[in-house]
């Protein structure tokens, strides 16, 4: 299969199985890439690799991958501050913008061999939680703070 052709897989992944709670959200968003990626773990490595050199994830386009996963983000941002999960005190762009950070820097130290699936699951969660709590309500905070101390707990 193509590298276009499964990245369009990995887009379907992205925008389905949309939780209003922002973290069965985030378990939901990790564990289906987890689970795409596992099945064919040295064909993704490779295809991120072939991505990232020939542009595919360029960030000006208007309609590439960046700007698509950007929108997804910042939807579920919007959609948490509606359900009182986040407080809007910072704006969805700038959290979407971090929550995919965190995501790419674990994809790009699990394609390179620093970490293995499972780390790549952890580092993305706890990296997703403490953007989350930074806008947090107390009580999501206080949630979010249980979820990262479980991760730690089992790393």
């Amino acid at each position: 299969m193509p590298v276009e052709k499964k990245v369009v897989k990995i887009e379907e992944v992205m925008s389905s199985r949309r939780a209003q709670d922002p973290i069965e959200g985030a378990v939901n968003f990790i564990d289906s890439l987890h689970q795409l990626f596992r099945n064919n773990e040295a064909f993704y490595r490779a295809a991120f690799v072939t991505g990232e050199r020939t542009k595919l994830f360029e960030h000006e386009s208007p309609t590439g991958i960046f700007q698509k996963s950007l929108k997804i983000a910042q939807q579920t941002c919007e959609a948490a501050k509606e359900n009182g999960f986040l407080t809007g005190e910072i704006d969805s762009l700038t959290l979407a913008q971090q929550l995919f950070g965190c995501q790419r820097l674990a994809r790009q130290d699990w394609v390179n061999g620093y970490i293995n699936l499972q780390q790549y699951r952890t580092q993305v969660l706890i990296g997703m939680y403490m953007i989350y709590a930074a806008d947090g309500t107390p009580e999501f905070q206080q949630r979010l703070k249980v979820k990262i101390q479980e991760l730690c707990d089992t790393k």
